[in-house]
């Protein structure tokens, strides 16, 4: 037998999956690494700052193309509650603070899975910071074991920029105590034409300029770029605006039902209680810095009446129905709502469906590419009117290869993020090259475009449809918490829901053209 007779017989060298070789390299190493060493080695094999990097390199204005927004239905208006209202806010959303700072609050499970409660820590004590190019977070919440952290709040009234300690002594102050401290922002905020904070719904490289040369309804009752804002309008409903690339709008919505629940649905009085007084905080401003404001407050304003919002309660079915014929409710969801765009524009289109990846350490989202093969044979079957049985057939189809694709995404077997960390592994590497490397052609390919690209957050990407389950409702089938983010596309759909018992509630967001 010569020496190289069988070497056709072999097989060739495997390519071994990334994650177990990085776990491998991580197994490897650690054992001879300090703490310190061991954190920053785990970060080094991580796709997450680069998921980071997606957001802030975004230069859109973060209102409403990177921000969540939530209402609240067991907050219904009321007349003389906006103080009131505010002051329960204050004192609910602290004491959820508190928890997290004391490590009390519950580890969240999903069908007895433990999730990852990172972005809790996340949420509070954060904010964007406009950069040319590319922002940065700075996050300065630490558990008490940690350390010290920030305990203040501020407050924008008509403008005017407050400061507002929250704890005296290492204790949170009373509500009684926060309604005062409002009473007297209240009165002593003038009516500001041009507020600084509306500079935070401008375009990013515009508000950095702004932002590095001073130093330092409408656009300015929020500060876009903190993580979370909660606005409370005179008729006392509450909004729960966030930042979305800190935090999943889950989290923050999961806080605030939360408080919902807590707070008081009457207009109460608070009892004599002294108070601390706030820091007005006053920028030094020219006349250029007015004139941005201005601007970006006339932007914003044209911007916002460029979509609409609506919501719909859908009776036809709810979690009680769907549980009778053995089916999850959420898939029907997506399958309804796919059908009905195909009803509206006669064609499919690329979707973008949110599973969550909380199972894993520091895990966020995945996505769920719902435009399937099944979903496109019983579309066109129900539009050409074939038989029930044949619909049927091809809806059980549809569904099962949903629900494939949903839990493949959530055991971190998605398309997107892999993608995702590959091109940007591929563009480190093309940086510094003396001879460019050639883009691979999947990247460059027509089929990456419209499929969705994998969700490229510096411009707008292909996909139409964003359909998302935002949770189930309450006990007493309340709807709780309910918002929306923006559509991914100027002609795209964004449709977000909870699921009750015997109904849905949608919230439902688009283009004013569309």
């Amino acid at each position: 037998m010569g020496t190289f007779s069988r070497q056709e017989e072999l097989p060739p060298l495997p390519l071994p999956d990334l994650n177990e070789t990085l776990d491998r390299y991580l197994k490897s190493a650690l054992v001879l690494l300090d703490n310190n060493q061991r954190r920053k080695t785990r970060e080094s094999v991580e796709l997450e700052e680069w998921w980071y990097d997606a957001y802030c390199e975004a230069r859109l204005p973060l209102v409403p193309y990177v921000s969540l927004a939530a209402t609240n239905s067991l907050l219904n208006p009321l007349d003389g509650s906006q103080i009131c209202r505010a002051a329960d806010a204050i004192y609910y959303w602290m004491l959820f603070w508190e928890k997290i700072r004391k490590e009390t609050l519950a580890v969240t499970k999903s069908r007895g899975v433990v999730w990852d409660m990172h972005q809790y820590h996340c949420l509070f004590n954060a904010c964007r910071v406009p950069e040319l190019s590319k922002d940065r977070l700075e996050r300065y919440f630490k558990t008490e074991s940690q350390g010290d952290c920030p305990s203040h709040v501020i407050v924008l009234c008509r403008g005017n920029v407050w400061q507002v300690e929250t704890l005296r002594n290492g204790q949170l102050k009373s509500p009684d105590e926060f309604y005062n401290t409002l009473q007297y922002i209240d009165k002593h905020s003038k009516d500001s034409k041009f507020s600084i904070a509306s500079m935070t719904t401008e375009n990013r490289d515009k508000w950095a300029q702004i932002l590095h040369a001073a130093l330092m309804g409408e656009s300015h009752y929020q500060w876009a770029d903190k993580s979370l804002n909660i606005v409370v309008c005179k008729d006392g409903r509450a909004i729960t605006q966030g930042e979305h690339s800190n935090v999943d709008a889950i989290v923050i919505m999961h806080i605030g039902d939360d408080v919902a629940i807590r707070s008081r649905k009457f207009v109460w009085q608070p009892k004599e209680a002294s108070f601390e007084m706030p820091k007005h905080l006053e920028f030094d401003q020219n006349y250029e810095h007015l004139k941005a404001f201005k601007a970006a407050n006339e932007n914003f304003l044209t911007l916002r009446s460029s979509f609409r919002v609506k919501s719909v309660v859908f009776s036809g079915y709810g979690n009680n129905l769907m549980r009778k014929v053995n089916l999850y409710t959420d898939t029907v969801m997506q399958i309804a709502l796919q059908l009905a765009f195909l009803k509206t524009h006669g064609r499919f289109a690329p979707i973008y469906e949110t599973a969550s990846t909380r199972k894993f350490f520091h895990g966020r989202t995945e996505t769920v590419r719902g435009c399937t093969h099944e979903m496109v044979a019983f579309g066109r079957a129900v539009m050409e009117h074939k038989n029930m049985a044949d619909q049927k057939r091809l809806f059980i189809a549809a569904y099962e290869a949903h629900n494939q694709l949903m839990g493949e995404a959530m055991n971190g077997k998605g398309i997107d993020r892999h993608l995702y960390g590959l091109q940007k592994a591929m563009e480190w590497l093309r940086k510094d090259c003396k001879t460019p490397i050639p883009q691979p052609a999947i990247f460059t390919d027509e089929a990456y475009k419209i499929s969705g690209d994998s969700r490229d957050l510096t411009q707008y990407v292909e996909r139409i449809e964003f359909f998302s389950f935002i949770g189930y409702m309450g006990e007493n089938d309340e709807i709780g918490s309910y918002g929306y983010v923006t559509a991914m596309r100027p002609d795209g759909y964004g449709a977000f829901y909870r699921i009750g018992k015997d109904r849905c509630y949608l919230s439902s967001f688009s283009s004013i053209c569309q």
